[in-house]
């Protein structure tokens, strides 16, 4: 498969009871980096960080995310994210003998929290982009224009409406989320064509608008991993979001003191929203690799 110019390694992988669509490219022997995708989105989301990543050395891993074909989705498929962290320790357990890096993106970046908290001894560095660690929901106080935002999740609480609204008028739903989330990012229909290919394909949709139904419905039934996310995290992170996102307000980026116990940084990109990696790639790529250089 090809991302951008990239050739990528294909690889159905099976982990935590499930099998994964995973790409590969670079250097075998150097530092693994694991690149988790988001909602809605695909590992297309990391065409601009994959070349420098792999000149400086990296070997780096995409999977498809659980749900996400062409890996395996369906009803019998359970998307509590901590299942989704759980995938990302066990690729790296198949990948590497050494702590990993971690890049996650939206519900990526949700994924990269959980197996930092988990298992942070195989973590050696984590970068997440638009979604910031749990703890600064529950001190950010009610935020009447994020509850706005997030009205999208309220929808997919309801499996068949938030499924058709997605699907219907050739997956117009999508286009309507990257605008309302990135407003000034004038993607092209083949950015987004990937996306629609993928979450086109039986159950696709349905899993991914599942993530949210699992997290609220699974968190209910079993509160220790939502518990397990509200505590400060021990791994070197930097945290990246947009001044302009229409999904996550950016006042919930600006302290984030509580929610680590290592070194950390925020770092705000300038014009652009929820998918800044893609849409102002090079400040991304910029600061992303002076962290990963930086002995902290």
């Amino acid at each position: 498969m090809y991302i951008g110019h990239i050739e990528l390694n294909e690889a159905y992988i099976q982990v935590n009871g499930v099998c994964l669509l995973v790409l590969s490219a670079g250097n075998t022997d150097g530092q693994l980096v694991v690149c988790v995708h988001g909602f809605p989105d695909t590992p297309h989301t990391f065409m601009h960080q994959l070349q420098p990543l792999i000149d400086a050395g990296y070997y780096v891993v995409i999977p498809f995310m659980r749900g996400y074909a062409p890996s395996q989705t369906g009803p019998d498929v359970d998307y509590f994210p901590q299942r989704l962290s759980e995938d990302i320790l066990a690729l790296i357990d198949h990948f590497s003998d050494n702590p990993a890096i971690i890049l996650g993106h939206d519900w990526g970046a949700i994924a990269a929290y959980g197996a930092a908290q988990l298992a942070p001894d195989k973590i050696d560095k984590m970068i997440t982009a638009a979604v910031p660690p749990f703890k600064v929901f529950s001190t950010a106080g009610g935020d009447l224009k994020q509850s706005w935002r997030s009205r999208y999740a309220v929808l997919f609480q309801c499996g068949p409406l938030a499924n058709w609204s997605m699907r219907k008028n050739n997956c117009s739903g999508l286009d309507w989320l990257w605008g309302y989330w990135s407003p000034t990012w004038h993607y092209s229909p083949e950015d987004i064509q990937p996306l629609k290919d993928c979450l086109s394909q039986g159950g696709a949709m349905e899993a991914a608008t599942g993530y949210y139904r699992a997290m609220v419905r699974g968190s209910i039934a079993d509160t220790r991993f939502a518990k397990l996310l509200m505590e400060p995290i021990s791994v070197p992170t930097i945290v990246f979001s947009g001044t302009d996102d229409g999904c996550i307000s950016p006042v919930f980026f600006d302290d984030l003191s509580e929610s680590f116990s290592d070194e950390w940084q925020s770092i705000s990109i300038q014009d652009a929203g929820h998918f800044m990696h893609r849409e102002k790639p090079e400040p991304f790529n910029t600061a992303m690799l002076t962290f990963l250089r930086s002995s902290l």
